[in-house]
């Protein structure tokens, strides 16, 4: 830190100063100059705009003319404004002696930038020029940072379209969303996503700061939220994984307010985790309105063990929407917006046009709030989606050789607890038979038959519970409670692969812990794909080849063949 009475640095000495006029009357002008600054250059009016070329200099200092010298004075007024047509606002520009009035007004309006005494009054002339060149050098550093601004801003704005996918909206006809037009200097970022079982993922989150400093933690938000859903992690997987990088990554006052959503729509329902947003509105097709209110504090600022994990339910009904918000600069607490005074009155700018909803949202939301920095997403559930029964879904080709392998897991009460094991089977079979292009099949598989071995297994769920979509938040969240309170049980995946003349033999056996089921009476058929529970036994059969179970109930083998010739596969 410089001491307050420290000699203060000459703003003069770094500047080029070009002085303009013939040589006699440049003379005392030189003399003053050569104690103040260290670069100097002369010429003639008439080799003006020639020098300003070769030497580009900082300032330009202009000696007036006699006053008797009309032509030479008009000749100063024409090179000065080539000058500025040439260079903008660069270089500084004075006119050094006394002149008129008119002909001051005459040089201000033809670019100058002020008049200086005569060099005679030295200390009066070194005073004003010095006060100039420190005017110079902050421009010149304003200049420079508007280029480091410039420069990040052209960083962030690539980061961010990068990162920002837009084919899940081309796809999806009842889900849009629009980021601020400020979203490159406000930190907003909207992700959405698909998992292998359709289910929708939804990131909506703000950093705080602007431009490239807001942008920091974009890119691996959006490479942890779309690696590890296309590989079938569950939400609280994938909040805990950006949590633990950007807890890495951020300085310490940074954070993520965000929300992230898992949304099925073919069954109804959903669930929210929210960590320091606040425009969370579910507004039923009834006219009743409910707000999903932060729950947990933003990511990064917690470690993984600190951090909540509860998931909040909810359902979704025909013509019910479901609107995500945020004000941009990450929910900067000293600067709280209004959200319940701004809600109020927006159940009527809803509709089944989501282009026109949004934009009447974003009106609605600009007015209340009093700003422009708003982020909107906006999901409105229709009828509920079907599954597409599996032959009907493109058959894929396998690629890689057929081999032959064996693979056993066991997992304990803490494992299942802590570890989903879809996404890691999956990847498994993908990995080392090169099944990428059966992802979508083999994790649909692999859940199924995890989660009827978790759930009506190990923790005995009645599914009969998900015949509603009130019944399916309540399974849910009962689900999650019998998982934290297990102590006992087990699920075992037994995997093996045998090669075949064109393809392969995948086969699947799964047992658990439980008492087993009336499988000779419910396991046979070929249940419906449409409701809301019983599916997952009808889903299998329609995509494996084989499904044996073997008493009580508790065990279940499942041949999976397939083919290099696509027409030839089932699956």
């Amino acid at each position: 830190m410089t001491h307050p009475l420290a000699p203060k640095p000459n703003p003069c000495a770094q500047t080029l100063f070009l002085l303009v006029g013939e040589p006699q009357a440049l003379a005392e002008p030189l003399r003053v100059l050569n104690g103040l600054a260290q670069q100097l250059a002369s010429c003639r009016l008439a080799q003006l705009l020639h020098s300003w070329r070769e030497q580009r200099p900082e300032a330009v200092l202009i000696q007036a003319p006699a006053e008797d010298a009309a032509d030479a004075w008009q000749g100063l007024l024409d090179a000065l404004r080539h000058l500025r047509e040439l260079a903008a606002a660069e270089p500084l520009v004075l006119l050094l002696g006394q002149v008129t009035t008119a002909r001051a007004e005459a040089f201000i309006q033809a670019g100058g930038d002020d008049l200086l005494p005569d060099a005679e009054e030295a200390s009066l002339f070194r005073l004003r020029l010095s006060h100039h060149c420190s005017c110079l050098q902050r421009r010149q550093e304003l200049v420079g940072y508007r280029a480091l601004v410039a420069r990040e801003e052209a960083v962030a704005q690539t980061v961010l379209a990068s990162v920002v996918r837009d084919d899940l909206q081309q796809e999806l006809s009842n889900l849009r969303w629009r980021l601020s037009p400020r979203a490159l200097y406000n930190g907003d970022l909207i992700l959405a996503a698909k998992s292998p079982m359709g289910k929708i993922y939804l990131l909506l989150g703000s950093f705080p700061g602007y431009g490239l400093a807001a942008s920091i933690g974009v890119l691996p938000v959006a490479e942890i939220f779309y690696t590890m859903t296309a590989k079938g992690f569950g939400l609280v997987d994938i909040l805990l994984e950006i949590n633990q990088r950007l807890k890495a990554l951020l300085p310490s006052e940074g954070f993520f307010a965000a929300s992230l959503l898992e949304i099925d729509l073919e069954q109804g329902g959903g669930a929210i985790w929210n960590g320091g947003l606040s425009c969370m509105l579910l507004q039923r097709a009834d006219g009743a309105a409910q707000r999903l209110g932060s729950q947990h504090t933003p990511l990064a600022i917690l470690d993984n063990a600190q951090l909540g994990r509860g998931l909040e339910p909810f359902t979704l009904q025909q013509g019910d929407h479901l609107l995500l918000a945020t004000g941009g600069r990450g929910q900067q607490p000293s600067e709280a917006l209004p959200w319940p005074i701004a809600l109020d009155g927006l159940a009527a700018c809803l509709g089944p046009d989501l282009e026109q909803t949004l934009e009447q949202v974003s009106q609605h939301l600009r007015q209340r709030l009093g700003r422009d920095e708003i982020s909107l997403l906006v999901l409105r559930m229709g009828a509920r989606l079907a599954r597409k029964p599996a032959g009907e879904r493109e058959i894929l080709r396998g690629g890689g050789s057929s081999t032959c392998w064996h693979y056993d897991i066991l997992l304990d009460p803490d494992t299942l607890r802590n570890l989903d094991p879809r996404p890691m089977l999956t990847q498994l079979l993908v990995e080392v038979q090169g099944l990428q292009d059966h992802r979508e099949q083999l994790y649909t598989l692999v859940a199924e038959l995890f989660s009827n071995a978790l759930e009506h297994g190990v923790l005995r769920l009645d599914s009969g519970l998900k015949s509603s979509p009130e019944g399916f938040a309540e399974y849910y969240q009962e689900r999650e409670q019998r998982l934290e309170q297990v102590q006992q049980g087990f699920v075992r995946f037994s995997l093996d692969h045998q090669p075949s003349s064109d393809g392969g033999i995948l086969s699947m056996e799964v047992e658990d812990s439980g008492p087993g089921f009336d499988y000779q009476n419910k396991g046979q058929g070929s249940l419906a794909l449409d409701g809301l529970s019983g599916r997952g036994i009808g889903l299998i059969r329609k995509m494996a080849e084989d499904v044996v179970y073997f008493s009580p109930g508790n065990r279940v083998k499942i041949t999976y063949p397939w083919t290099r010739n696509p027409g030839q596969a089932k699956g």
